[in-house]
């Protein structure tokens, strides 16, 4: 099974978009299937990507604006 995550900037985009981007999220992946994460600074985008393929599993990554 691969496992999907989002990286999501809140600040990134409009504000009213990121619970329509999550509801998506949500109706799309089954609850486990999926890892929703937000950035709160500078390089938290690759930490989190790094953190997500140091795993070892099979990963999708979705960088995701708020």
């Amino acid at each position: 099974m691969v496992r999907h995550v989002f990286i999501i900037n809140p600040v990134a985009g409009k504000r009213s978009s990121e619970r329509r981007l999550l509801d998506r999220i949500d109706a799309a992946f089954p609850a486990g299937e999926c890892q929703v994460a937000f950035t709160a600074g500078a390089g938290d985008a690759r930490r989190l990507a790094e953190e997500a393929v140091a795993r070892g599993e099979p990963v999708r990554i979705y960088a995701c604006g708020g």
